[in-house]
């Protein structure tokens, strides 16, 4: 059975560009590690990536969080020492030490699946938006978060920290050689502090809304591996509990689009097997272009790197569990950008 896929124009900025709040339950899984440490490029790789590849397009926070060596920063050792433990490679679900070993990675991944589908499962007592662009003239990245409470909270000590999370970091590993590729580190902290901003210590009423802005100025890194990541924490004693998440993408200002008028005419169907044909009628040139699909609120449902894109026709497949329905797709890269939408039936 053939899906047809119906292409219009939008001359705005990225979908993940939107302070719309996300009412869903997020769930955070994180591993411990060290450029330096032979375990954590063995073993702790494979594991990592077998949760990258189990939560890819799911509503987790996914991290790896360097405490030590080149990729270090405060962020990641305190957000360690939070959740406690010894050594590296360690992996945690919802700031809980799983105790994986080399001897039980299948069962361990398999039990952090559980806990994580338990989770998403639950309703949110929170909810997240953000606006996160980044402008490839001043280099500067603004941040706009809104936090929502969707139902009464009877008390806690609530924080908000906001993060930089960048994706296909290519740097040295042990075990993997100068030019491994890491997945979803946290380089920092985007407030003063790891822990953020303290929202409210207290009882808390349904629709309670608290507001966080931040500007970063001098970020280089290449805008299509960066995500703003939001968490509420709940401090209890001297632990912060994760309470909820969000991640997006980061996207460009709408007046840096470059817009070009004959991409109006891009068309694509999808065939059976998910095989997409894009057709681009244009002498635009993508050299190192990222297509992803998101759906309205911004998730992403998935993400795949094609090769360079010029005018004609090109064929990829589009992985991911689709709804039917109206979703947007957005072809990227370092120059030109172009949001349009996806409906599948």
């Amino acid at each position: 059975m053939r899906n047809l896929i119906i292409f219009t124009i939008l001359l705005i900025g990225l979908p993940a560009i939107s302070q719309e709040i996300h009412t869903k339950q997020w769930s955070m899984v994180n591993k411990k590690t060290a450029d330096w440490c032979s375990l954590c490029g063995g073993w702790g790789w494979n594991m990592h990536k077998q949760l990258t590849d189990r939560f890819e397009n799911k509503n987790v926070l996914n991290w790896a969080l360097h405490y030590s060596g080149g990729l270090q920063n405060q962020a990641a050792v305190d957000i360690s020492a939070n959740f406690g433990g010894s050594g590296q490679p360690l992996f945690y679900v919802e700031g809980i030490d799983l105790n994986a070993t080399p001897n039980n990675i299948a069962a361990k991944v398999a039990e952090a699946e559980d806990i994580v589908n338990f989770t998403l499962a639950q309703p949110a007592y929170a909810g997240i938006g953000i606006e996160a662009i980044l402008s490839s003239v001043t280099n500067r990245l603004d941040v706009k978060t809104k936090v929502e409470f969707l139902q009464p909270v009877e008390g806690g000590d609530y924080y908000l920290g906001l993060y930089l999370v960048e994706d296909s970091l290519v740097a040295y590993q042990q075990s993997q050689g100068q030019n491994a590729v890491h997945r979803y580190v946290l380089r920092r902290s985007l407030l003063n502090t790891t822990w953020g901003k303290s929202l409210k210590k207290g009882p808390l009423e349904k629709g309670e809304i608290f507001d966080v802005d931040v500007e970063l100025e001098n970020i280089t890194t290449p805008r299509n591996r960066l995500y703003v990541a939001a968490v509420i924490w709940n401090k209890v004693g001297n632990k912060y509990l994760f309470f909820n998440g969000y991640q997006v993408p980061v996207g460009i200002p709408a007046s840096q689009l470059d817009i070009h008028s004959d991409l109006s005419e891009m068309k694509a169907y999808q065939t059976e097997g998910s095989e997409v044909h894009l057709q681009i009628n244009s002498q635009v040139s993508f050299s190192n272009p990222i297509i992803t699909v998101t759906d309205l609120n911004g998730k992403t449902i998935t993400s795949l790197s094609p090769g360079a894109l010029t005018e004609g026709n090109h064929r990829f497949q589009l992985k991911g569990n689709f709804i039917p329905g109206l979703h947007l797709i957005t072809l990227q890269d370092n120059k030109y950008s172009k949001t349009i939408k996806l409906i599948i039936h």
